[in-house]
């Protein structure tokens, strides 16, 4: 302590103040607390919020569940809440969306009927232009109907679940016991174009689930029960999942296609707008390339679309 002096013979201690070893401590904490607290409060304001994801072991996360959707889109309407359903246990008795086909036509045979109500089969509906950013649709890469709808411009689309769904119906049919019947009640009744698109349709599929299935990587587990069966056990499939209604698009889909097939429409490019090169899509070391190559011009308004042109590929 200091002394002043007041008054002759009168003094005042004067403190003096001394940085202790605890007061350093005690500083440094409270620095590193507030520092913290404010680094949580800005991550709490930055980062993607995850209120819609339920706790479960089986679902998809955040970060690869649907694009954000606006809400003025029509999308909008469907229910997307996660319920609980139980996944059917393993079955030595072919399930009905798996049976051979029968009948003596693609149009009778029972299982391509259930597979049908899934709409597997619609044609594409359409998206009004307005609504493309939305989407992610731009009006210089996607294709547009030739003809207004409403007096506006519309893209063609449709679901990602219902092409999931048409990619699992294609390769159930290219299975090796149901080709044949296919070749013969089906196939041999489509345009070419379908006859060579079918060929290949599987590749593109088995590409296309597999991502799918990587994307929304279930952690759910698959265990091992006891049962009266071969080895005395069997695994267990039938476990809970959270899951969402894909009953509502295909009812929608089967609603709202458009009447028109994409062979019976003249469409055309416009102008301002730009064809993805084939060498996105084929690659150069391919047999195909080639043909890809001479098919059609990147700046063409139209494209050959007869069969002739498709049976070059």
């Amino acid at each position: 302590m200091e002394k002043e002096t007041l008054l002759r013979g009168v003094t005042k201690t004067k403190p003096v103040l001394r940085l202790t070893r605890l007061n350093v401590c005690l500083i440094v904490a409270l620095a590193t607390l507030i520092s913290n607290g404010c680094l949580l409060a800005l991550m709490a304001i930055i980062w993607p919020k995850c209120h819609s994801c339920p706790p479960s072991s089986s679902q998809q996360s955040c970060e690869t569940d649907d694009v954000p959707i606006d809400e003025d889109s029509f999308v909008s309407q469907f229910d997307r809440s996660y319920r609980t359903t139980m996944f059917p246990a393993w079955n030595y008795t072919m399930p009905a969306h798996t049976v051979a086909p029968n009948g003596g036509s693609f149009e009778d045979s029972k299982v391509d009927q259930l597979w049908r109500e899934l709409g597997v089969h619609a044609n594409f509906i359409t998206i009004p232009v307005s609504e493309g950013p939305t989407h992610g649709l731009d009006v210089h890469r996607h294709v547009i109907l030739p003809d207004k709808i409403n007096g506006e411009d519309h893209f063609i689309a449709t679901f990602e679940v219902v092409h999931q769904l048409h990619c699992l119906d294609m390769l159930r049919q290219n299975l090796w016991f149901n080709r044949d019947w296919y070749k013969e009640h089906h196939e041999s009744d489509a345009p070419v174009m379908m006859k060579k698109i079918h060929i290949k349709s599987p590749d593109h599929c088995l590409e296309m689930l597999r991502h799918r299935l990587m994307c929304t990587a279930d952690r759910g587990l698959v265990a091992w029960t006891w049962a009266s069966a071969p080895y005395g056990m069997i695994v267990d499939f039938e476990r809970p999942h959270r899951c969402r209604n894909s009953k509502p698009f295909s009812d929608w889909v089967l609603e709202h296609e458009y009447p028109k097939k994409t062979q019976d429409i003249p469409f055309k490019m416009p102008k301002g707008a730009w064809r993805v090169p084939w060498e996105h899509f084929v690659s150069p070391s391919d047999p195909l390339a080639e043909k890809f190559a001479s098919i059609c011009s990147p700046l063409a308004e139209t494209c050959g679309q007869s069969p002739e042109d498709i049976s070059r590929i």
